[in-house]
């Protein structure tokens, strides 16, 4: 008797536990995912907010490959969107967090969480010089990298000496952007590579 009920009670600890994966308070966010969100919005904004995981149709994953997460944020202040994208940059993968304000639909802020590029020119895509660049554009039109100064609205500077892993993040960014458009706006979007096109880097092509 005293070992079935040790037995339902696990079962039932372990059916809370699973529940608690698929719907708990922060949804699936990472501690570095969460941290960037309460830099954007306040620690207090993210701890009253709403998380949901949102499920990337397979369409989506097919145009938009780099995108491996989504989230809608629902807080006080508004809804916002939050997109775990990994682009492929010159040597690995370049791991960022693209948030969204969806009453404005434009870019909230970027953060490059991890990446494994060169360290002598592609630390500098982690800079707030660099990814500042992103705040406030449009995501009715994706961004395009230049290399000393900008034309539109929609030019990012490159990072000099890192081409190929500037290119890394525009692309993840604009990911971001065609999953948003196409997931919450119902709108088509052109379809955005996974590689840096046009660049040899010493990524396999195919990984």
């Amino acid at each position: 008797m005293q070992k079935r009920v040790i037995f339902v009670l696990l079962l039932l600890l372990f059916s809370l536990f699973l529940h608690s994966c698929a719907s708990g308070g922060d949804r699936g966010l990472s501690a570095p995912q969460k941290e960037a969100l309460e830099e954007w919005l306040g620690a207090a904004a993210i701890e009253g907010a709403a998380v949901q995981v949102l499920e990337l149709p397979e369409s989506a994953a097919e145009k938009f490959p780099a995108v491996k997460r989504a989230f809608r944020i629902s807080a006080e202040s508004g809804e916002y969107y939050a997109f775990a994208a990994s682009p492929l940059g010159y040597k690995d993968a370049v791991n960022l967090l693209v948030a969204i304000d969806g009453y404005n639909e434009e870019i909230l802020g970027i953060k490059v969480l991890q990446h494994n590029e060169s360290p002598e020119y592609a630390d500098y895509i982690t800079r707030d010089w660099f990814i500042d660049r992103f705040a406030g554009k449009n995501v009715g039109q994706y961004l395009k990298r230049v290399v000393l100064e900008t034309d539109n609205e929609s030019d990012i500077i490159q990072v000099t000496g890192a081409t190929v892993s500037s290119q890394a993040v525009i692309n993840g960014v604009n990911a971001a952007m065609g999953v948003y458009r196409e997931l919450v706006k119902e709108q088509e979007a052109p379809a955005v590579p996974l590689y840096v096109e046009g660049f040899v880097t010493e990524i396999k092509a195919d990984r």
